[in-house]
């Protein structure tokens, strides 16, 4: 007599949709710790890559590491595998396994509540070095997801110099990054003064820093605070335009509180009232393009009417 497979029927599974959705969260959702989370109530999910290459060190210096060429396969960050840096996090993925019914149940609460951020975990020799090299470990990290684990990363935290002058690789790596995130719903953008020329004390002990080759009005004392403004190569933020964007100015040359505070709110106002005219030209061109597609669409209507 043959033997007949008969399937038994689950009990988790006929449990009601909102107990199952309450243990996807117990099992897969970002643990709650007061320094990781941000305005939106995301936790901080910072992202690393086991890779080792530096260049040859100098005599009696540390070695700097090498920043990541998107086109060089020889790198070993494109054979090795993530990994995540708060391992204390209690996790169980391997939930996801089971059907297909609880991956599709499951798999939001393991993203959405989270805020990718990269760190490379090497000493670079320049500050461009360091963050070309956080924008490709984001956009390969992301590239090594499943489509459907994509749909639900809500929430980045990238970092972009502030300069006059374009910023090597930044276009492609934040179109890059953007095309992988359907549903991208916050952008944190960690912008930093791109070079900062020095720091000068006068005899009456006011402290200017020199951004650009120039002295920057928000740490000036004169009448001239707020009359001038810089323009900034801002161009690839909008690739994150059609999610809200948060401008948070940070110290990556360890100005110190002291002077930092003072330059801190002037450069965020001064990127959006660069980025806000920018924003509103590309909708505007945006809704064009919609005016015009729905134009010609009723034309090709009122023709198909006439025969």
């Amino acid at each position: 007599m043959a033997q007949v497979d008969i399937e038994l029927p689950s009990r988790l599974l006929n449990l009601p949709i909102e107990l199952r959705l309450t243990i996807w969260e117990l099992l897969l959702a970002p643990k709650t710790c007061k320094t990781q989370i941000l305005d939106n109530k995301t936790i901080l999910t910072t992202i690393s890559r086991s890779c080792s290459i530096f260049y040859p060190p100098p005599p009696e210096a540390t070695p700097a590491a090498r920043p990541h060429d998107w086109d060089d396969r020889k790198c070993q960050c494109h054979s090795r595998s993530f990994y995540r840096l708060e391992s204390n996090e209690k996790l169980g993925p391997t939930i996801l396994r089971v059907n297909r019914q609880i991956y599709n149940e499951a798999l939001p609460c393991l993203y959405k509540g989270r805020t990718f951020i990269t760190d490379p975990n090497r000493t670079f020799s320049s500050l461009h070095d360091r963050m070309s090299d956080a924008w490709f470990l984001l956009d390969r990290f992301f590239a090594s997801l499943s489509s459907e684990a994509r749909m639900n990363v809500h929430n980045i935290r990238i970092p972009m110099l502030l300069s006059q002058f374009e910023v090597y690789g930044c276009r492609e790596a934040f179109y890059d990054i953007a095309a992988q995130l359907p549903n991208l719903r916050n952008t944190y953008l960690d912008i930093t003064p791109g070079i900062i020329r020095g720091v000068e004390t006068d005899d009456s002990g006011v402290v200017t820093v020199h951004l650009h080759g120039l002295g920057h009005p928000a740490l000036d004392d004169s009448e001239e605070i707020g009359q001038k403004d810089w323009n900034f190569w801002l161009g690839p933020v909008l690739a994150f335009s059609d999610a809200a964007i948060n401008i948070v100015a940070v110290d990556r040359f360890d100005l110190g509180p002291a002077i930092f505070d003072r330059v801190k709110t002037a450069l965020e106002i001064r990127v959006w009232k660069q980025l806000l005219p920018m924003r509103l030209k590309r909708d505007k061109r945006r809704i064009a393009r919609i005016r015009k597609k729905l134009l010609v669409e009723e034309q090709d209507l009122a023709l198909d009417g006439l025969f």
